[in-house]
Formats: structure tokens, C-alpha cells, sequence
């Protein structure tokens, strides 16, 4: 039992410690894994571009993706090849606290200033003609966006729409959620959590096949792509205070 134990621990705190590994800079790292940077509201956006294959005589269409919870844009990887393929621009957005677009300011965790966002990046890039795709938590900030200025917009569709959130805040930290609220507002004992959690391949693949159908779609190949922004700097701390 003491052997087991030791072994749990050692294990335990070397995932954090190998988490802490490797600090890079969001637009360092961000250009070796194929993001590009555009200025809005004075902060670097994150964004991948895919371009059209297809060639024709009508103009090609845009599709901008926002991804959901814990996601960026890399993880439309499949979704860029397809779309572009068959005739489309593709853009994918990193919305903060996700990706590697640079951290904002606290007030850019709503709805709305998340979906100004989208609207600037879609202003700095000069985008029309746009089929908006939307992934889970982020659908909220898509739909918001595309309300705020639908005349850019061709067509929405939406993916796995996180709906089932309480808007009353006891029922989401009444017990036993307590405890969670207790470590919430502790900064290094979240950040200590979720560098286990996420960094750790076992316990991060069977978070995300909770979310699947066929679990055999999580290749190690695409578990290692959610896990490629957590090495920036600060996206830890970041991460914590959106949640």
C-alpha cells in the first residue's frame, strides 16, 4: 500500500513539475505551430489561415471557426483541409483565455466584448461573405457577433452548443462544488489542478472522451494538439481567472 502511495505521489508531482517546463511566448511558439497575428484593440489575435484550393470563377467564400472549451484553432486542423478543398477561405480564431492570442484584460471574458473581438478581427482582416462555424462554449460569443453585425455574415452553423449552464451561482458551488470555489479563488492551488489535469495525457484523454461518442476519434496526435497552447506563459494564471 506505502509503495502504491509513493508511487502516486511521485507521479502526481511529476506531471506538475513537468508541466512547468518549457515557458514560451504566445507569438514565439505561435508561429512554429503555424498561427499568424493580427492587431485588435491593441492586443495580438491569434488566427490560422487555410487558403481556397479550389479554383472557379466566383470569388471564394469565407468561413471564420470559433473553437470551444480548452480548444484554439489548430484543432479544426481536418475541418481547414476539407473546407478548403472544396473551395473556401478558412480562418480559425483563438478567443482568450484560449490559443495564443495574447492576454486581455479581465473585461473581455463576456459574451459581448468576446464577440467584439471576433468583430474586430473580422474589421482588421476586411472579411465578408462569412458562414460563421461555432464550437460548444463559444457559441454564445459567435451568436452575439453575428447579431451585432449580420451583414457580413452568408450563414452560421453551430456544433455541440453548450446549453445546460445554471445561471444561479448556488447551484453551481452549493456542495460539494464548494471546495471547487474554495481552490478557485486560490491562485496557485488552481493553477497547480489544472497543469495536472490537462498536462497529464491519461487524465486529459479521459476528460475529453467524456465529451465523444467514439472515443476511438482521440488519437494521441489530436490529444497532444489541445495540449500545445498550455506551455505559453501565463496561460495557466490566465486560464484560471476566466474560470
Amino acid at each position: 500500500f506505502w509503495l502504491l502511495l509513493v508511487v502516486i505521489i511521485l507521479y502526481i508531482w511529476g506531471s506538475i513539475i513537468l508541466s512547468f517546463v518549457g515557458k514560451y511566448g504566445n507569438q514565439e511558439l505561435g508561429k512554429v505551430l503555424w498561427s499568424q497575428f493580427v492587431l485588435v484593440d491593441g492586443e495580438n489575435m491569434a488566427y490560422r489561415y487555410t487558403p481556397a484550393q479550389k479554383r472557379s470563377d466566383v470569388p471564394p467564400q469565407n468561413v471564420l471557426m470559433i473553437h470551444g472549451f480548452a480548444a484554439w484553432g489548430k484543432t479544426w486542423v481536418d475541418q481547414e483541409k476539407l473546407l478548403s478543398e472544396r473551395g473556401y477561405n478558412v480562418y480559425t480564431l483563438d478567443l482568450p483565455p484560449f490559443g495564443f492570442t495574447d492576454v486581455y484584460p479581465d473585461i473581455y471574458f463576456s459574451r459581448e466584448k468576446q464577440a467584439e473581438l471576433i468583430q474586430g478581427f473580422i474589421r482588421e482582416l476586411s472579411l465578408k461573405n462569412i458562414i460563421l462555424f461555432a464550437h460548444s462554449y463559444w457559441w454564445k460569443a459567435a451568436l452575439e457577433a453575428y447579431m451585432q453585425n449580420p451583414k457580413v455574415f452568408s450563414g452560421m452553423v453551430l456544433f455541440d452548443v453548450a446549453l445546460g449552464f445554471p445561471q444561479d451561482p448556488h447551484r453551481v458551488f452549493s456542495p460539494p462544488w464548494g471546495i471547487v470555489w474554495y481552490i478557485g479563488t486560490h491562485s496557485f492551488l488552481r493553477s497547480m489542478i489544472m497543469r495536472f489535469v490537462i498536462t497529464n495525457t491519461f487524465i486529459g484523454k479521459k476528460a475529453l472522451e467524456s465529451f465523444l461518442y467514439d472515443k476511438n476519434t482521440l488519437t494521441k496526435e489530436r490529444l497532444d494538439i489541445y495540449k500545445e497552447p498550455f506551455v505559453v506563459k501565463g496561460k495557466w494564471e490566465y486560464m484560471g481567472d476566466w474560470i
